[in-house]
């Protein structure tokens, strides 16, 4: 093979992965959308949310009629959300009543944070939820 060919091989190879690496941030960097996604929880109360051996991920899923449901490292919750721009707050939720062994805290966490979410953020696919003080009480991570 000449130089040449090998040198243009060369340059195409770059410039493909240069356009894969573009392609790639765009598409991270589109939010998610709240609702229809599936939001596992990585962070509450500033501690990783960590799931329990042989139990689902604590997480969270917004309908567009207005209902939220989840998993608190325990129990199945469902209950109400309003949504007005940036602004996000859930209703009285209803849960479930297992009895578990040890959630490490992950169940009371994460129903702190629905009782004072005030606010929320999406950036790529991150969901963040703070209180009326801008502190922030979880990150979400969207999940296929």
């Amino acid at each position: 093979m000449s130089s040449g060919i090998v040198l243009q091989t060369r340059a195409f190879a770059r410039r493909a992965l240069a356009s894969i690496f573009v392609v790639t941030a765009i598409a991270q960097s589109v939010p998610k959308p709240l609702t229809g996604t599936y939001w596992k929880a990585v962070e509450l109360a500033g501690k990783p949310a960590l799931p329990q051996a042989g139990t689902r991920d604590v997480h969270l899923q917004f309908q567009v009629d207005g209902r939220a449901s989840g998993f608190d490292g325990c129990n199945q919750v469902t209950g109400p959300y309003t949504l007005s721009g940036d602004n996000l707050t859930f209703g009285r939720m209803a849960a479930t009543q297992m009895a578990c062994m040890d959630t490490s805290g992950t169940e009371q966490a994460f129903r702190a944070v629905l009782e004072h979410t005030r606010r929320f953020r999406i950036d790529g696919d991150k969901l963040e939820l703070f209180d009326d003080g801008g502190i922030r009480l979880a990150v979400f991570e969207a999940r296929q």
